[in-house]
């Protein structure tokens, strides 16, 4: 049974604050329940005190602008956008008893005690004295659906509250670690046994990676990654920037010149050779960022990219600072090569932002990441917003004989308008393969071909060469010559080179006389019959 007990001036008697509390983090009691005669602290035989945590986004625009952060239960709009998933640890300070009057001496100013982690506290200072945490009564509650976590069942007692996960949400800075006390001092004097919170949090904004295909015509040929995003603001300054890139397992970091750059044995300066970060529109220097290889569960790699810190744990460089501050635009760009063609003929890569505390990959769920297993549901990353996507194209090279016997050696260029992508040759079974040429980009499901322009550049010997160029479609995916013949386009057929005439000797040449003899003989009787009719006709 929640409770409310009335009381006359309790509330200059206590007021009960965090460091957060200034943020805007506590809000009020839904607390009903029986009043007691007076305004003593107390709860009935059986009765139990209750903390209720709401978590919102940053963005809620509370209904009545006047609700106050004073333990009562506000009122968001349908529309409010509440986080899921975000885990709360409460502590209980031992040997504080609220129901006597030296007990709250000091409790406004309660801390951590110097040089513990604030996370996970062993003692805590109240009035200049230190206090143990009660261990046996740490809690952790999740937040589910409506965004709420419920600690029910509580003791009167002072209470330290952290939000010790934030799940899958971004959520670039956790609400700061906060007092309570059961009961809390609520509006007009009343005496709030189940008071309800709203810790803020700062929460990510929106993140693009786009593929630039500048450069790419053809496996073998690079990509790079650019990765984006609008940083949130941050009062106390930034503990990590940066990202993640798992690579496809097509891809391999390459140097500008396309060679590889192995993730195994090299260093970190090998690797920067395929990084760079821009702030705003200023390039930084590679002294300014750290570049590290991390294995990925399925046998591909990830690259993490992430600004430098200071011995506080902080971005505190000078002229980073000065970059990052008003929010600018950070874009870390990652170039890698198409090293082999995808069955499917789509490159996907998603990466992974990092701000703050807001660091999903190493998050637990993330399936990717064998350092942190377990959870049902990866964390949001970063897809390409159009995927790079590649085609085979392969055909049969054959003669112009009823037979289409296979010709070797015809040596043929792929042209993309002017530009010559591809060149392969046919083999000993006429097979002419042309492997990942790039198609272009595009968003979705839906499979892509292009056009392209085929042109023989050497025929095989004793054979024509094709004057006119063949207008080809590729579409996206592999072509295994072995077995998708299905897949090939039309044959293209050589016709063999002009050849000198023969001369005829022998019977052959006799009988041609004879028949040229009888044709002669066969004329100059038809010229004399003709000739004698004309005579008699004039007689």
């Amino acid at each position: 049974m929640r409770h409310t007990v009335i009381g006359k001036a309790t509330k200059a008697l206590v007021t009960v604050v965090a460091a957060a509390f200034g943020a805007g983090m506590l809000a009020g009691p839904a607390a009903v329940a029986a009043d007691t005669p007076n305004g003593n602290i107390g709860l009935p035989d059986g009765e139990k005190g209750s903390i209720t945590v709401h978590k919102y986004t940053d963005e809620v625009k509370w209904l009545n602008p006047d609700q106050k952060n004073n333990g009562t239960e506000l009122s968001a709009p349908a529309d409010a956008k509440v986080l899921k998933d975000v885990s709360f640890t409460i502590y209980k300070v031992r040997g504080l008893d609220l129901t006597k009057a030296e007990s709250w001496t000091g409790v406004k100013e309660a801390k951590v005690a110097a040089g513990e982690n604030p996370q996970q506290p062993e003692n805590v200072t109240v009035n200049g004295k230190t206090y143990q945490i009660d261990r046996d009564s740490t809690r952790t509650v999740t937040t589910n659906e409506r965004g709420i976590a419920a600690f029910t069942n509580l003791d009167l007692g002072l209470y330290y509250v952290v939000e010790s996960g934030i799940g899958n949400n971004p959520i670039t800075k956790k609400a700061a670690p906060f007092f309570i006390t059961i009961p809390y001092a609520a509006q007009q004097g009343n005496w709030n046994y189940n008071p309800h919170v709203y810790p803020k949090n700062t929460v990510n904004t929106s993140g693009e990676k786009i593929a630039d295909t500048t450069d790419t015509a053809k496996v073998g040929d690079i990509i790079t990654w650019d990765i984006t995003q609008t940083l949130p603001g941050s009062e106390d300054g930034y503990t990590a920037i940066g990202a993640v890139d798992p690579l496809d397992t097509n891809l391999a970091l390459a140097k500008a010149d396309k060679s590889e750059i192995p993730f195994d044995g090299s260093s970190e300066e090998a690797l920067k050779e395929a990084v760079s970060v821009m702030i705003g529109s200023e390039t930084i220097d590679s002294d300014l960022f750290t570049v590290t290889p991390v294995p990925v569960a399925d046998g591909r790699h990830a690259i993490r990219v992430e600004l430098v810190k200071g011995d506080d744990g902080k971005i505190s460089d000078p002229y980073l600072q000065g970059l990052l501050a008003g929010t600018p635009v950070v874009k870390i760009s990652i170039r890698t090569i198409v090293k082999t063609m995808p069955a499917n003929g789509e490159v996907p890569n998603t990466a992974y932002k990092i701000i703050n505390e807001y660091d999903p990959f190493n998050a637990p769920g993330n399936p990717g990441n064998p350092d942190n297993p377990g959870g049902e549901t990866p964390p949001p990353g970063i897809p390409t917003v159009e995927t790079p996507r590649f085609g085979d194209y392969a055909f049969k090279k054959v003669d112009d004989t009823t037979a289409k016997n296979a010709l070797e050696g015809a040596v043929f260029e792929v042209k993309d308008g002017n530009k010559v992508v591809a060149q392969a040759t046919s083999d000993k079974n006429g097979y002419v393969h042309f492997t990942g040429l790039f198609l272009g980009k595009r968003a979705g499901n839906e499979l892509v071909e292009k056009e392209f322009t085929l042109v023989e550049k050497t025929a095989p010997a004793g054979y024509k060469l094709l004057t006119q160029p063949i207008t080809i479609t590729v579409k996206q995916g592999a072509i295994n010559v072995a077995t998708d013949a299905a897949k090939f386009g039309p044959e293209v057929v050589n016709e063999k080179s002009d050849l000198p005439q023969l001369p005829l000797t022998g019977a052959a040449g006799k009988v041609l006389l004879t028949l040229t003899g009888a044709a002669l003989i066969a004329l100059a009787s038809g010229t004399y019959m003709v000739s004698r009719r004309r005579m008699r006709s004039e007689i």
